[in-house]
């Protein structure tokens, strides 16, 4: 076959073979790349001083994979000896610097870890901020080296070395070996939720108090995740996954805790009301000797004040800011809670007293319409018997 012939070397014309000898032609493609980016890396060497291509240099992405690929090599001894010498006279580092500062700062964690037990370096490690930052580098790395290892999986495809990640599985493994966290999040998040469970199992439910000093990390952690919880039902973006919603609510985890503490308090009120037998207004007033019904006193005033503001707000007709929500007002006014407090009650019923002075009289409530509720001093023209037996009450 002539194309065949023509194609092969070995059946060239002798002539030709030695004429293309004398100019170095080179018979091997493979080797004709090398040599190409050994020349790359000479005017490389010529420019920078050195021979560290980064893999991030946007002009020189290929010669930084071929030098990549020749440290590999020699650390495989797959490098002929010949090209070992070649890169050697332009002081070829067989280790990147890149490289050795990663196991500069490894030798520093590995000294972090023997003093505090852990390798949770904060990011802003005052000692050594360098260590806080590369800390959260390789936690960083190692999202896009398990995200390459994923799409490697889809593609059925092996490639050696992510391109995109500078975590290796050397380096995974020696991280590994000192029992780095990889995702502090989920850790520090499912040591409360052990937490939680201890609370809950001592306790009975989750409702840990905003101030708990036996624990306070706890107490913010559960105010966090209902914090949380109102940013996913609004659709917006959340650390609290569908999974950490659902361990929650197993606990019986309660998402709405003030709103679930005053309808415990509702129900605690309708209780106490039920005990005194009746709902008139005097009964709605707990006197503030009864220590152990303290917290439904401050309720109840709690409530009074909400609906005052409510009131204001609407006559006003401005936006209403209270916290006593329609549901709210709607579940005291049915069973009767009555919104007048404690000095109001004693006014009316010190005018109801009046009555005796008329066994048949109605209460003559326009003398004191324009009065303030508790009048310091009050004179009187006349015998206050006879000027109210005087008036007609018809």
């Amino acid at each position: 076959n002539s194309s065949s012939a023509a194609d092969n070397p070995l059946h060239c014309n002798p002539t030709r073979i030695q004429a293309l000898n004398k100019i170095n032609f080179c018979w091997d493609p493979n080797v004709l790349k090398w040599n190409q980016r050994y020349e790359e890396l000479q005017h490389f060497q010529h420019k920078y001083g050195h021979c560290d291509v980064p893999l991030r240099h946007i002009n020189h992405r290929q010669l930084a994979v071929w030098v990549n690929n020749q440290r590999l090599q020699y650390k495989s001894n797959t490098l002929s000896k010949e090209r070992i010498d070649r890169l050697q006279q332009l002081k070829f580092s067989w280790v990147s610097s890149s490289t050795e500062q990663w196991y500069e700062r490894y030798e520093e964690l590995c000294e972090y870890q023997k003093r505090h037990g852990n390798t949770l370096v904060p990011k802003n490690h005052f000692e050594n901020p360098a260590l806080g930052y590369w800390v959260n580098s390789q936690r960083v790395q190692y999202k896009k080296y398990l995200l390459w290892q994923k799409q490697q999986q889809e593609n059925s495809t092996i490639i050696t070395t992510p391109a995109y990640s500078r975590l290796t599985p050397d380096r995974i493994d020696a991280l590994n070996r000192i029992g780095f966290q990889w995702q502090v999040l989920e850790d520090r998040w499912n040591t409360r939720y052990q937490e939680l469970c201890m609370f809950r199992n001592i306790h009975g439910h989750c409702h840990v108090p905003q101030v708990y000093p036996p624990n306070q990390d706890l107490a913010n952690w559960v105010v966090h995740q209902r914090t949380h919880y109102r940013y996913a039902i609004h659709g917006e973006y959340t650390a609290l996954t569908p999974d950490r919603i659902e361990r929650l609510s197993n606990l019986n985890f309660c998402w709405n805790y003030p709103n679930h503490t005053w309808y415990e308090m509702f129900h605690l009120f309708k209780s106490y009301m039920g005990a005194h037998g009746n709902k008139t207004l005097t009964s709605q007033y707990i006197p503030t000797s009864d220590v152990l019904n303290r917290p439904l006193r401050i309720w109840i005033k709690n409530q009074r004040y909400e609906y005052s503001k409510l009131m204001i707000s609407r006559a006003a007709g401005g936006k209403t800011r209270s916290l006593l929500t329609p549901d709210r007002l709607e579940a005291l006014n049915s069973i009767g809670f009555q919104w007048e407090g404690y000095q109001e009650a004693k006014r009316l019923r010190s005018i109801e007293n009046i009555d005796k002075y008329h066994p048949d009289g109605r209460l003559k409530k326009h003398w004191f319409d324009g009065m303030p509720r508790i009048p310091s001093t009050i004179e009187w023209d006349t015998d206050v018997n006879s000027l109210w037996n005087a008036e007609d009450d018809f």
